[in-house]
């Protein structure tokens, strides 16, 4: 009876050691999993973090591009102003020549 009760007390003390480390090691999951709760939560905020910069990014890459393409633009209707405008100049010019010509001609035959 004895060895029954020695068996009984050293069965009884192995089920409470297992049941110490099952709840150790429950409190460690649980821990971990808070753990990487956390984690999760700080990599979702940095990947948002960087969702909007590459956002940002890509628009202001599409806002520089509108940029250049209007600046471009821009330069090529100067471009064509100052051309039509050299060609008025020129062509001013060779009437006022022509009309300086006939005024020293009115003067010759006045004189």
């Amino acid at each position: 009876l004895q060895e029954e009760r020695d068996r009984h007390a050293g069965l009884e003390a192995a089920w409470q050691e297992e049941k110490r480390r099952n709840e150790k090691s429950q409190d460690q999951l649980a821990a971990l999993g808070q753990h990487t709760a956390e984690l999760s939560g700080e990599l979702s905020g940095q990947l948002q973090n960087l969702q909007h910069s590459e956002r940002n990014r890509r628009e202001s890459i599409e806002a520089a591009v509108e940029a250049t393409q209007t600046l471009r633009e821009v330069r090529e209707e100067l471009a064509r102003s100052q051309a039509f405008a050299l060609e008025e100049k020129e062509k001013y010019e060779i009437q006022l020549k022509r009309r300086t010509a006939k005024v020293q001609e009115l003067k010759k035959a006045l004189a």
